[in-house]
């Protein structure tokens, strides 16, 4: 992760535009733990996102608008 880190800050020193940053990695056996703490945060974010949008759209007098009703 590091060699990632590295490249991600040089990239970021360049003002290179965020649609403009498709960096390849290459993880070893290091990078498991942090790989692994990543897919639970994942997993941890994507399900407030949808209990959010959930409640949103219950809520919401806009909800129906954005679901084309």
């Amino acid at each position: 992760m590091k060699r990632l880190e590295k490249l991600v800050t040089a990239v970021s020193e360049r003002r290179i535009p965020s649609y403009g940053r498709i960096i390849p990695a290459v993880y070893d056996t290091e990078d498991i733990p942090d790989l692994v703490e990543f897919t639970e945060c994942v997993k941890i974010l994507r399900t407030l996102l949808k209990d959010t949008v959930e409640k949103w759209n219950q809520t919401s007098r806009f909800a129906g608008h954005i679901e084309g009703k």
